[in-house]
């Protein structure tokens, strides 16, 4: 969209006024038109002409016919050519070429350009006098032609426009609302980091600081006396809601609205945000005349604040993936890689809270230390693919056959250790057999039927609370070397 003068729009509008006006009053006849007196004045030619002919015919005298031709085509820059055609079609005098000029009518008819008049004597019709005239102005030469409505037209609205700019200027110079303002204050507010507009009752701009000239890429010229409100103002965060303009608030309540935001679409297509104020304008007996309204320039605030709203979230982001790796740390440093379980450090690290949780209530703390018989054979027979699926179904038959608050470890090789905090030595001697019967009965036929897989368990209690997890480990340890050395296969507690 072309940014228009305001002056150069009202030149326009009375030059399209004037030129209006003149096709109406020459519809209505009013103004001369030049074809028709064109028309008028060759009838007349003609019709002159035809009188001294038939004059000179009455008389007899025919061979004055030729000098009365010649001299009236020689006189009048119309008349191409002239001549006498007898009844019976022969040309008794001519002037000009009037064999190349005259195109005859259809019938016994005239044309603008070819006139016939007939010439009669005392017998009657005698002959007929043709006269060649150019062809009338068209519409488009008509404007080069003077006289015509339509170089009158032209005239007008070349001349006129000119003539209308040239005193709007100076009118509206006169009439400038800004003009008001002395130039000592006009320079005070240009010398202002934030744009100013002042606005009339009307909302319409009388005065507009360098500032928002610059921030709108537009001139302030084009700005005073249109509607500020006629910019392509949008509300922040709501693009598709009309906005709310603070100072229109004001004029129309009279009540001082909050500072707020605005986005302006620019002439140049770019994309503004404003921190927008407003203050009235008042006239002596309190009424409200007008607005002041102050734009604070928030576009690198706001290019700023997405900015750092961006940093956040890729900090957000990676602060997530820290967590997560942390837990997986965490998991690889308190878990056993092949079986899930607590690793040998992580398990007596939460014995020791159990520990200390079981003194406090005056519980037991039991302990169950497992170990696969025959391990090294099954390696030595079936491979280590299959001894490590031997070891991971034990942790697993382990760990489905405790509660939550157990713990469960691999404390090496193939040698588990399950802590059971408030459970007494009958009962773990219980749950150990459990575990037993499960592995020996039911997981091993997984394998093939001649790999039997059994194990050995040593149940060792702690009731005082002053045992070290070590030493109780110790002790279920040699319970376990007694189920081994007695068998294997059993628990022993």
């Amino acid at each position: 969209m072309f940014n228009v003068s305001p002056i150069i729009r009202l030149s326009v509008g009375l030059i399209l006024l004037t030129i209006s006006l003149l096709l109406i009053s020459d519809m209505l006849g009013l103004t001369p038109d030049q074809n028709r007196a064109e028309v008028t004045a060759r009838k007349v030619i003609a019709e002159a002409l035809a009188v001294q002919i038939s004059s000179d015919v009455s008389r007899g005298r025919p061979g004055a016919i030729g000098d009365t031709l010649k001299l009236v085509q020689e006189r009048n820059d119309s008349v191409l050519s002239a001549g006498l055609r007898t009844q019976d079609g022969r040309l008794l005098a001519v002037a000009g070429d009037h064999v190349q000029h005259w195109v005859a009518p259809e019938g016994d008819s005239s044309t603008t350009s070819h006139v016939r008049v007939p010439i009669f004597d005392e017998a009657g019709r005698w002959g007929t006098l043709e006269v060649s005239f150019p062809d009338l102005a068209g519409l488009w030469e008509s404007l080069f032609t003077g006289g015509s409505i339509g170089a009158v037209i032209l005239f007008v609205g070349l001349a006129g426009f000119v003539g209308y700019w040239l005193f709007l200027k100076r009118a509206l110079n006169e009439l400038d609302p800004s003009s008001v303002v002395p130039d000592r204050v006009r320079a005070a507010l240009d010398v202002l980091a934030e744009g100013l507009v002042i606005v009339d009752r009307s909302g319409r701009v009388v005065l507009a600081n360098a500032a928002f000239e610059r921030r709108l890429g537009q001139k302030k010229d084009i700005l005073v006396g249109s509607p500020l409100g006629a910019l392509a103002w949008e509300a922040k965060g709501e693009a598709a809601a009309p906005p709310v303009l603070p100072w229109q608030s004001l004029l129309d309540s009279g009540e001082v609205p909050p500072a707020s935001q605005l986005q302006l679409l620019t002439p140049t297509k770019e994309r503004v945000a404003f921190g927008v104020s407003c203050s009235p304008v008042k006239a002596p007996d309190g009424s409200i005349r007008g607005a002041v309204v102050t734009f604070d320039d928030l576009t690198e605030l706001e290019h700023k604040n997405a900015d750092l709203e961006r940093a956040l979230q890729r900090l957000e982001h990676s602060q997530h993936e820290i967590t997560r790796q942390n837990r997986e740390l965490q998991v690889l440093a308190t878990r056993d890689p092949l079986t899930g379980v607590l690793n040998r450090r992580s398990l007596f690290e939460g014995m020791g809270a159990l520990q200390d949780e079981a003194l406090s209530a005056g519980e037991p703390l039991s302990v169950i230390m497992v170990d696969i018989d025959h391990f090294k054979s099954i390696n030595d027979r079936f491979g280590h693919a299959t001894g490590d699926k031997v070891i991971k179904m034990l942790a697993n038959i382990l760990t489905e056959s405790v509660r939550t608050e157990d713990l469960v470890g691999r404390y090496g090789g193939e040698e588990f250790c399950v802590v059971l905090p408030s459970v007494d030595e009958s009962e773990a001697g219980g749950i150990a057999e459990r575990m037993r019967v499960t592995l020996n009965s039911g997981e091993s036929a997984r394998f093939t039927s001649a790999l039997r897989i059994s194990a050995s368990f040593g149940v060792a209690t702690d009731t005082s609370g002053r045992v070290a997890p070590t030493a109780l480990v110790d002790r279920a340890d040699k319970a376990l070397y007694q189920a081994k050395e007695g068998g294997r296969n059993r628990v022993v507690c």
